[in-house]
């Protein structure tokens, strides 16, 4: 009884949220056909135009929000030295494991945990997945918005999260046996609906599996986590929370997908697009006209083919009567439109699409809007992520202390973690260069700001400064020279001790001249340099080996 209890109990707080956010689920579901692209304007025998901004727009978001290069800042205001250092341990570990679940997740069906995240957020507006510090490494996963049902107290912190989704049998009885959940008495055969519940009360967080009706896979046991593991977070959308609007409609509306602000200007444009198509061809297509006295000649079958011959008798006629041309406003409505839905979205200009030449000013304001358009999801994404390394550290230390196996670097108990990454825009830092190199023609920056800026994979800009100088002294026309005099004089040796007077005596010479070339283009440079014997030629080459 109290397992039936218990089952009814999560089945019905799961199905209760998926109602309460049921408004959110249609709306994310009309945002996404915009993105695919469903043609809702076809008509049998009549053309339909759809335009592709929403897909391009959505694919163009994707690419610039992923993390190329990120990074985790914890703030090291007040530490000592020592705690310093701790956090630059602490820090390059966390990057190191969300690389490695990133990169680990690179072949499954959704690609990399960051290409999934950030598909669902910005196809539904909701950014949701879940971070726990399992052994020995962290894990990953991303949910689907859609199936994620969260409720929040007045303060707006997770207090209960919600999942339902549906599996295959197989799936199903793998994932029990994963999660080491109660089997059933016989393994299913059939797809199965999942629910699992994640409550936290009085400081306590509870977890239960529901499979099916009745099949109570986990119980509401009380894990070992302060708070949930999971981050639900809604961005791109308005601040009602239902007290400015007395309605339920704020759900739809504190996430918003992408698209969201163009959906219905899009549509407007593609029914514009399509009435100019069907409009144009009915301009390019006359009417015809017959004048005979009994049935008539002409059919819409026939009427275009190639070489058609129509008879008829003496007095009838066939004639074409033409249309009016297309109203010239009819461009300069089509264009409006276009201007507000790249106000919404992206400017042409982002894509490359250049009918002229693009001022450095130009380009600027359109890095500013594209900018503008992503810095919603920008920042919840570095928010969540932050917060979860902060929480799965705090994690760490009550389930044992150590950091992946290794013992804590000395750092204070409460750390604040920041998730730092950039929007980085093909051409904006050339723009913006070469508008600070006209305000200042003297203007410059160092090379290591260069290589951070552009190269954000090169981990240390100073080892790499050091490698250049390294190739460039290799590969001076001295280095070379020294090496040629070296083999000389190892040559000369290898000569004496095989008795081989001649050879040595050769070699020593072309050592000598070649030495003495050497510093003589140095003293024809105006370089003064000291003779150096074969004492102090020795002891130089030996230092360089």
């Amino acid at each position: 009884t109290q397992q039936l209890d218990m089952a009814t109990f999560i089945r019905t707080q799961v199905d209760r949220g998926a109602n309460t956010w049921s408004a959110r689920n249609e709306a994310m579901k009309k945002w996404y056909n915009l993105i695919r692209l469903e043609d809702n304007l076809a008509q049998d025998n009549m053309e339909s135009v759809i335009s592709a901004d929403p897909r391009t727009g959505f694919n163009t978001a994707a690419w610039l929000l992923q993390p190329k290069a990120w990074s985790f800042r914890i703030d090291t205001e007040g530490f000592s030295d020592e705690e310093v250092r701790g956090a630059s341990v602490v820090e390059r570990a966390m990057e190191i494991e969300v690389a490695r679940a990133n990169r680990f997740s690179r072949t499954g069906l959704y690609g990399p945990f960051f290409r999934r995240i950030l598909a669902t957020f910005l196809a539904t507006g909701w950014l949701s997945f879940m971070a726990v510090p399992t052994q020995p490494h962290w894990t990953f996963r991303a949910w689907n918005p859609a199936t994620v049902f969260p409720e929040y107290d007045d303060s707006g912190d997770s207090i209960s999260i919600g999942r339902r989704y549906i599996l295959s049998a197989s799936q199903v009885n793998t994932r029990i046996a994963e999660q080491g959940w109660i089997p059933p008495a016989s393994r299913f055969t059939q797809s199965q609906t999942v629910r699992t519940l994640w409550l936290r009360t009085q400081g306590t967080t509870w977890m239960g599996a529901l499979i099916g009706q009745n099949h109570l896979a986990r119980p509401m046991l009380e894990t070992p986590f302060h708070t949930i593991p999971a981050y639900v977070m809604p961005g791109g959308g308005l601040p009602d929370d239902g007290s400015i609007i007395a309605s339920d409609k704020w759900r739809t509306e504190i996430g918003q997908a992408l698209v969201a602000a163009v959906h219905d200007m899009q549509q407007n444009y593609n029914k514009m697009l399509t009435y100019m198509q069907q409009l144009l061809k009915d301009t390019a297509n006359p009417k015809w006209v017959e004048r005979v006295n009994g049935a008539g000649v002409l059919t819409p079958e026939n009427i275009y083919k190639r070489g058609s011959i129509y008879s008829i008798e003496p007095g009838e006629d066939i004639f074409s009567v033409g249309p009016p041309g297309m109203p010239p406003e009819l461009r300069g409505h089509e264009l409006d439109i276009r201007a507000q839905i790249q106000r919404g979205l992206f400017p042409d200009v982002s894509f490359g699409n250049f009918t002229a030449q693009v001022s450095s000013f130009v380009m600027s304001q359109a890095t500013a809007t594209a900018q503008q358009v992503l810095s919603p999801f920008h920042e919840t994404l570095m928010h969540a992520m932050g917060q979860s390394a902060q929480v799965n550290l705090q994690f760490m230390r009550d389930f044992g202390g150590d950091l992946f196996g290794l013992p804590m670097p000395d750092v204070p108990d409460e750390l604040s973690v920041d998730f730092e990454y950039d929007i980085v825009i093909p051409g904006d830092i050339i723009n913006r260069a070469n508008t600070a190199r006209l305000l200042n023609p003297d203007f410059r920056l160092s090379a290591d700001t260069l290589v951070r800026i552009l190269f954000p994979e090169v981990k240390n800009a100073a080892m790499e400064m050091g490698r250049l100088n390294s190739e460039d002294a290799l590969n001076h026309a001295m280095s070379k020279a020294i090496t040629i005099i070296r083999e000389f004089r190892r040559g000369a040796l290898e000569a004496a001790e095989l008795n081989d007077r001649e050879s040595e005596v050769l070699l020593n010479q072309a050592a000598d001249t070649m030495q003495a070339q050497v510093l003589g283009v140095q003293r024809a440079q105006g370089v003064a340099q000291p003779t150096l014997d074969d004492a102090g030629f020795k002891a130089l080459t030996g230092a360089l080996d």
